[in-house]
């Protein structure tokens, strides 16, 4: 494990898992995005920027078509140019991005300048989802995406889109997702179990009718409470 992560870990936590995305997996996913690019960057300069005579409209305006060519032929070196950066921040990404899962939280290490450190205890975690491609299915990766409930807010049309904390391209996503499912469930249980036990303990200074009704009304109070009994 990475030493940066390795340094986050507290010393009760257990890392039950860590990884980083699988390589030949992130590779054909780059080479995808590359042949996008490419493919309407070409379009742009082979096509759009190869008519002959007349005249055409550039925002509203009419052009002699020289111009229209030319600014197509300069819209696609912007694809070509996005096509050529790819494969470098790809790699850059690929090299300090690293995850881990502990008994206690799910942690990203990310960022090609510094280490960018995200956690996520479980407590924080609302849904988990793991999403297998065409690629994912011929390599045996996939993704996992995880719900905190964060959202990203767009004015124009009044709409949220969900953001998602995600583990990308990993080798065996059912058996990761599985041990992330587990640990929900379980810190799901401790919490209802903590606040049975909180609820029963001030049912019981309620019961012994030494507590005054104003402290029952708040779980804060709740170990004062036991604390009464105890002493009485």
């Amino acid at each position: 494990m990475d030493s940066v992560l390795n340094s986050m870990i507290e010393k009760d936590e257990k890392i039950l898992w860590s990884g980083k995305g699988d390589l030949m997996s992130t590779i054909m996913h780059t080479i995808g995005f590359i042949a996008i690019f490419v493919a309407i960057g070409s379009l742009l300069y082979f096509v759009f920027g190869n008519f002959e005579g007349g005249t055409c409209r550039i925002m509203g305006k009419i052009r002699p078509v020289e111009e229209c060519n030319a600014l197509f032929r300069n819209i696609s070196l912007i694809f070509f140019g996005i096509a050529a950066l790819i494969p470098i921040l790809t790699y850059f990404g690929f090299k300090a991005t690293e995850y881990a899962i502990s008994d206690k939280r799910f942690i990203l290490k990310s960022g090609m300048i510094g280490a960018d450190i995200r956690s996520v205890y479980y407590d924080q975690i609302r849904s988990v989802y793991v999403v297998v491609g065409l690629v994912g299915k011929i390599f045996g990766t996939g993704t996992i995406k995880i719900d905190t409930g964060r959202t990203k807010s767009y004015k124009r049309n009044n709409r949220s889109v969900t953001h998602y904390d995600k583990i990308s391209n990993i080798k065996n996503p059912y058996e990761v997702y599985k041990i992330l499912q587990n640990n929900i469930s379980e810190s799901k249980e401790n919490i209802e179990s903590n606040n049975n036990d909180i609820s029963n303990d001030k049912n019981d200074c309620f019961l012994g009718s030494q507590c005054p009704n104003l402290l029952l009304d708040s779980t804060f109070f709740a170990p004062i409470c036991m604390a009464w009994k105890q002493y009485r």
